[in-house]
């Protein structure tokens, strides 16, 4: 029942979120084994660092190590996945295995702003998956950054970005809707940093963005009012049909 609900929620491809220096990495497999397992496509593994000492602190951990733990956590978690018997020192954990595998290898998003991240997402051969405030021009050192880790590394490179979105069929409303949720204190991203506008607008901001060699990006709705919301989607949907 829950494999046959999450392929009709999800027919190409299902995934999670992990920031896996909060974790014990044997249980994030555990439960990143068990969730690809019951879904039939592709299963993308998401996860960064974190940040905030508060928030590291919240979970017993210190922010000064996340760097180390989180390259030991992804090696493990990648060995256990592939059906290997895995040693994991740091948890005090020897002969470890996971209950289920995947059918198919777990796609690896590792996100990142700073070039020790990217050099990171390089070195296990994942998508590195640039966050909202991303962009072409402003992170140009990263960019090149990650593409010289991957020549580096013998793995093929793969961007990804993140992008908030409010779409609709007037441009002008668009913006004036887009200007007052920024006025109102909208979190994170700068108007630049956004896809505000009609479908025409906001279609030659993503082909840009394929330009600077994104392949893909991820959109999230900037507005919670649900008309709004399922609008942005509606026309997310042109957009992405106008561009294939």
């Amino acid at each position: 029942m829950a494999r046959r609900r999450l392929a009709e929620r999800s027919p190409r491809h299902a995934g999670c979120f992990f920031l896996l220096p909060l974790w014990h990495a044997l249980l994030a497999a555990e439960q990143i084994g068990t969730l690809a397992a019951i879904h039939d496509g592709r299963f993308i593994m998401q996860t960064g660092l974190g940040y905030g000492a508060e928030q590291f602190e919240a979970f017993g951990r210190s922010e000064s190590t996340s760097g180390p733990v989180i390259d030991e956590s992804i090696g493990a978690i990648q060995a256990l996945l592939a059906g290997q018997v895995v040693d994991v020192p740091r948890f005090e954990s020897v002969g470890c295995r996971v209950g289920y595998l995947p059918p198919e290898p777990v796609e690896w998003w590792i996100g990142s702003g700073a070039v020790v991240g990217v050099e990171r997402a390089a070195r296990f051969g994942a998508a590195w998956y640039g966050g909202q405030r991303t962009t072409p021009t402003g992170d140009a050192d990263v960019i090149d950054a990650y593409q010289t880790a991957c020549a580096h590394h013998g793995t093929e490179p793969r961007m990804i970005v993140r992008r908030d979105a409010l779409v609709s069929a007037d441009a002008a409303e668009a913006h004036r809707l887009g200007d007052a949720i920024l006025a109102d204190g909208y979190c994170g991203p700068q108007a630049n940093q956004l896809l505000i506008g009609d479908v025409d607008e906001v279609a030659d901001s993503v082909r840009a963005l394929g330009d600077a060699g994104f392949g893909n990006v991820i959109v999230r709705c900037m507005s919670s009012d649900q008309v709004l919301a399922l609008e942005t989607i509606e026309k997310m949907g042109e957009v992405r049909r106008g561009l294939c």
